[in-house]
């Protein structure tokens, strides 16, 4: 939110939540700190680049401590190598934490990177193709998954025509 600092906008689900405002304070301080984002607190949006913006909203996503995040495109805004940075970081938080996300993504290669089970949909809501991104998928079985999915989405393509 435009009006809210970075830590106003990270303590804003907690407020919702009814935590007591210096607890509160102290968790958003806490995810700030732990996003590279210490001395930011009092930042508004339009003063942190679109990387910090989107640090602050991973922050705001972890600092209630959900069992499921669900992620639309979160990166999708933002220059390939701030992107990558994000991925990754995204990735350790989620296992750290022990937290499950759903991640949307129009690009394969991202979805490859970050998920351990890559799903393919097509409409109505109908899963046209998983895969399981295990060693033995990241190492060598790779390419014939992407190929795999590239050719599953082309029937959709084919099919919406």
């Amino acid at each position: 939110m435009p009006w809210r600092t970075a830590l106003a906008n990270v303590a804003l689900g907690l407020q919702i939540l009814d935590v007591a405002p210096d607890k509160a304070e102290q968790v958003a301080r806490g995810w700030l700190a732990r996003l590279g984002l210490a001395g930011h607190e009092n930042d508004y949006p339009h003063a942190l680049s679109g990387g910090m913006r989107q640090r602050v909203s991973i922050a705001r996503a972890f600092a209630v401590e959900p069992e499921l995040l669900l992620c639309d495109e979160p990166f999708s805004a933002l220059d390939e190598m701030t992107a990558r940075d994000l991925r990754a970081e995204f990735v350790r938080l989620v296992r750290q934490n022990d937290k499950t996300a759903v991640f949307i993504t129009h690009q394969i290669n991202e979805a490859m990177e970050i998920g351990d089970r890559v799903l393919v949909c097509h409409r109505p809501a109908r899963i046209a193709f998983e895969a399981r991104m295990d060693a033995h998928a990241r190492d060598g079985g790779r390419q014939a998954i992407q190929d795999r999915i590239i050719r599953v989405l082309s029937l959709d393509a084919t099919a919406a025509a």
